[in-house]
């Protein structure tokens, strides 16, 4: 038998490995808790430099969610991360000035990517392949002073139709194809003009409001469904929500954006929410990514993200943009993949943080957090650019300076569409030595 003493050194040290394991194991228990927290709050601290930027893969989160993990704020941080850069890519392709007054509105076709419609403050229209050079063709020569087109919307079927609201007094549907047009409503004085419409096509009506505050909703056939003054002055936009489409959204100059349910619509008391703002309001754009937030432009300086389902007030943006008479208004829209807002900046001297020399450029914020991302632009672009457009893909964004249209594209993009040409003209040379 061995001594006592023997045994309890032996007893102690298996005692003292045990106690390590637990607590090596205890120490991989709380880190890994650690690890999921971290991944369902954003707010968790990170140790060091180096224990962060893994979290940045889009790689990692991908397999942690597919052991299990829960990490949609992390993974979606990762995407505009990804989105961020390719932004930063982004290049001038091309530019045109086919008018010869400033552009008013810019809206892209939602199924044909490379379409795109732009108006004038003279009233013409422009349908616009920017695959081709050709564009003189698909031109709507408009009435010049007073004509100026203050929305448009593409028939999602129909590539060569749009509907149009204009400073005339007009609301109508164009066919570039038969030379058509048709009109739906006519003020016949330019005292009372229309300045914001939308369709929604699934439940076919559309509305539109003016300058007095007024909304009218008709049938695609144009019958009369609504009418009613639903702010104390100008409807600057009016937007079905995208997923919800019995959910409208209108922004006007008396300084609300208010949301309206079409089923029970019967004046100004059926309102939902009121969202007040401090100055006048230019827009007001449901999120594309998954409708849930709705960003507002003010006259001033103010970028407003509000959140569904109440659509309570979630971050304030402080941007130079204010407005100016000879000026299109700047608008603040989203990026189709991300919410990611894009917006034209017009430096203000007495704005904070104005620095001599600041440029006139595209920025873009992180919606959930109001965080700057990036300051696109490009040695000989120095107008100030009002609207802002990424067509459906995400890859292409359409810019109104001015008189000028600019088309931006990554310069991956550009690199591959030459070589693909490139090569199909020397298929085309080929195929004509050999015949």
């Amino acid at each position: 038998m061995p001594p006592k003493s023997k045994i309890n050194k032996k007893r102690t040290r298996k005692s003292s490995k045990r106690g390590e394991t637990s607590s090596t194991e205890l120490c991989k228990t709380e880190y890994i808790i650690s690890t999921i927290k971290c991944g369902d709050n954003d707010s968790g601290p990170s140790k060091t430099e180096e224990d962060s930027k893994p979290q940045r893969n889009i790689v990692n989160h991908l397999d942690f969610i597919q052991r299990g993990g829960k990490s949609t704020c992390k993974l979606h941080k990762a995407c505009r991360d990804v989105l961020i850069k390719n932004i930063a890519s982004l290049s001038l392709y091309k530019s045109e000035s086919p008018f010869d007054r400033r552009i008013t509105f810019i809206e892209w076709h939602p199924k044909h990517p490379e379409t795109l419609a732009v108006a004038s403050k003279g009233g013409d229209i422009l349908l616009w392949n920017y695959g081709t050079t050709i564009y003189q063709q698909l031109m709507i020569r408009g009435k010049g002073a007073g004509g100026s087109v203050q929305a448009i919307k593409f028939h999602p079927q129909k590539q060569m139709e749009i509907y149009t609201t204009a400073i005339d007094g007009t609301v109508c549907t164009w066919n570039y194809l038969n030379k058509t047009c048709k009109i739906f409503l006519e003020t016949n004085n330019y005292d009372k003009w229309y300045t914001s419409l939308d369709v929604c096509f699934s439940d076919k009506h559309f509305v539109a409001g003016d300058n007095t505050g007024q909304l009218t909703m008709l049938s695609l056939d144009g019958e009369k469904m609504f009418k009613a003054r639903l702010h104390k002055s100008k409807i600057t936009h009016a937007e079905y929500n995208p997923r919800e489409t019995w959910l409208l959204t209108t922004a006007s100059v008396d300084r609300t954006v208010k949301m309206w349910d079409i089923r029970f619509l019967k004046g100004r008391d059926s309102v939902l929410t009121v969202l007040h703002h401090d100055q006048a309001v230019n827009s007001a754009y449901f999120s594309l990514r998954d409708s849930s937030r709705l960003l507002t432009t003010d006259q001033h300086s103010q970028l407003r993200v509000y959140r569904a389902p109440l659509w309570h007030l979630e971050t304030v943006i402080q941007h130079p943009h204010r407005q100016f008479q000879h000026l299109t208004p700047i608008k603040a829209t989203w990026h189709p993949l991300e919410d990611v807002i894009v917006v034209g900046r017009y430096p203000d001297k007495s704005f904070p943080g104005y620095v001599p020399g600041e440029l006139r450029t595209i920025d873009f914020y992180d919606a959930e957090t109001g965080a700057y991302q990036y300051g696109l632009t490009q040695q000989g672009i120095i107008g100030i650019i009002s609207l802002n457009r990424f067509n459906i893909l995400g890859d292409t964004l359409a810019s109104g300076m001015g008189f000028n249209i600019l088309i931006w594209r990554p310069d991956w993009a550009n690199d591959l569409k030459c070589d693909l040409r490139a090569q199909l003209l020397d298929r085309r040379h080929v195929n004509k030595q050999k015949q």
